[in-house]
Parts: C-alpha cells; structure tokens; sequence
C-alpha cells in the first residue's frame, strides 16, 4: 500500500502543497492505494488466519499442511470466494490506515523541507 501511495503522490500536481489540497488530495491518494492493495494482498491474509487458527492444534489434527496446502484446500472447497471472505470489512477498517499514510507523507515534506532550509 505504501509503494502504490508513493506512486501515485508521485503524480499528485498538490503534493508540495502544505495547505488543505495537499492533505486532501493526499487522502484521496491512501484511500485509491488501499484500494487498489487491499484486494491483491487479502487472500494471503484469510490463509495467515486459517492457519494462525489452528496453530495451537497438534500437528496430527491440523487440517491443513502449508500455506500452500491450505490456499490450494479453500479453493478446492469454497472457491475464489473463500480466499475474499470478509474483504469489505477490511477495506471500512483500512480506510483509517490513510491517514497514517497521509500523516507520514506529511512529516516527511516537512522534515526534507526544514533540512533543505538548513543547507541553502
């Protein structure tokens, strides 16, 4: 997500902008890159939780092998739709993570320009 935000701020006519468009704008960019991110990287995320799920099991119980195993096991059983269950919730929960965004693309103008004012 912090690769595709730099990205697209890299396009952003108001990203030197310290006013209002530049925040705002600034948000528009985190939320098209959480966006965009959230559903590439979700299905590893749902195969992290199954097997964080059953890691307390013994091994002998355990219904699936690898991570491998148990993406190649959701698609068996519950197809594509089984990788992206609860994808929606993830994307209202990460639209917080914008801000984060925002605040660190905002501290970094700041810094690069207090240190640029220091060796001019």
């Amino acid at each position: 997500q912090l690769g595709t935000f730099d990205t697209i701020m890299g396009r952003n006519p108001y990203r030197n902008d310290e006013g209002w468009m530049g925040f705002v704008s600034g948000i528009c960019a985190a939320q098209v890159a959480g966006l965009l991110s959230r559903p590439i990287c979700y299905p590893f995320s749902t195969v992290r939780r199954r097997l964080q799920m059953e890691s307390d099991k013994p091994r002998s119980e355990r219904i699936y092998r690898s991570a491998f195993h148990c993406m190649k096991c959701i698609l068996a059983t519950e197809g594509l739709h089984g990788l992206y269950k609860g994808l929606m919730a993830d994307i209202v929960r990460g639209m917080g993570s914008a801000f984060v965004l925002v605040g660190y693309d905002r501290l970094k103008l700041r810094f690069h320009k207090d240190f640029d004012d220091d060796y001019d």
